[in-house]
């Protein structure tokens, strides 16, 4: 069984056919293999996707007890203890452009190979080495093009390389990082808004020089700058690739509009919204 194709190249596997991915994960010092049934592909449904990621209380998502219902109450609770002590809370909400498929192979064989036994980094190597892709419109098809960057999605060691690949992510001692899959919010707090935009930029500079060595993109024209506060005033404007990223009353972070109130007005309107339609949806039949 070979890996899975688009097209009849996407997937060509290095070295002959390989099972598929798939089942539960586990820890790779606890995997008993049978040399006469087990092939090398079945081994990597056994690594458990967020065993190099324990000690990193920030990365959610494809993880168990990090959904979006814990990195959303940590998030919350930042501002609303900033509201309690009456200070600033500026936050930068980063847009990221095509994370999963911009992951650079290079760049991530090179975490897996200083994390995981020989062995296991030679299987993800195959996994990731020779992919092809190519483009169809009805009956028109491109030729095929090596896949030079990219996890393939939908595939059980997809989440568990992304995880590796960000898990190295930079922190700033000053400020508050929330991080789930591709969705990225950095929450600085502080009395001074100058010393808490400060703080910010310094952690936004780190990341700049970060999303460069790894080749990850932001888009700061999509990113937003929020200052959470029931204080008068704001925040200085903080910028990302030399270009100031906007500023928003209302920001969108996995699945909640947040406004720099608290209020969670524009959030229950929406969903006001959304349940009058559904009832006029069932009211049609």
């Amino acid at each position: 069984m070979t890996k899975s194709a688009v097209g009849d190249c996407r997937g060509a596997v290095s070295g002959g056919g390989l099972a598929a991915v798939g089942g539960p994960v586990m820890d790779w010092r606890r995997i008993r293999v049978d040399v006469q049934t087990d092939r090398p592909y079945s081994l990597i449904a056994q690594l458990r996707p967020d065993w190099p990621l324990d000690s990193l209380r920030f990365k959610f998502g494809f993880r168990e007890y990090h959904s979006t219902i814990q990195q959303c109450h940590r998030v919350i609770y930042v501002i609303a203890s900033a509201f309690e002590k009456k200070q600033y809370c500026t936050a930068a909400f980063l847009d990221e452009t095509q994370a999963f498929d911009r992951v650079w192979h290079e760049g991530l064989l090179w975490k897996l190979k200083r994390i995981l036994p020989f062995t296991y980094y030679l299987i993800l190597k195959s996994f990731l080495t020779d992919r092809f892709f190519r483009v169809g419109h009805k009956s028109a098809t491109s030729s095929c093009y090596r896949a030079k960057a990219e996890v393939p999605q939908g595939s059980i060691a997809g989440p568990f390389l992304y995880n590796i690949h960000t898990s190295d992510i930079p922190t700033h001692p000053s400020t508050f990082l929330a991080s789930y899959a591709d969705d990225k919010a950095i929450l600085s707090v502080h009395t001074d808004p100058s010393n808490a935009a400060l703080h910010l930029q310094q952690h936004l500079d780190a990341l700049e020089i970060w999303h460069k060595k790894w080749r990850i993109k932001v888009n700061p024209n999509k990113s937003k700058h929020v200052t959470f506060t029931l204080r008068k005033g704001s925040c200085p404007r903080v910028y990302v690739n030399r270009i100031i990223l906007p500023t928003a009353d209302v920001v969108r972070y996995l699945g909640l509009r947040i406004d720099k109130r608290l209020t969670w007005n524009p959030h229950t309107r929406l969903k006001r919204l959304e349940v009058k339609e559904d009832l006029g949806c069932y009211n049609d039949y």
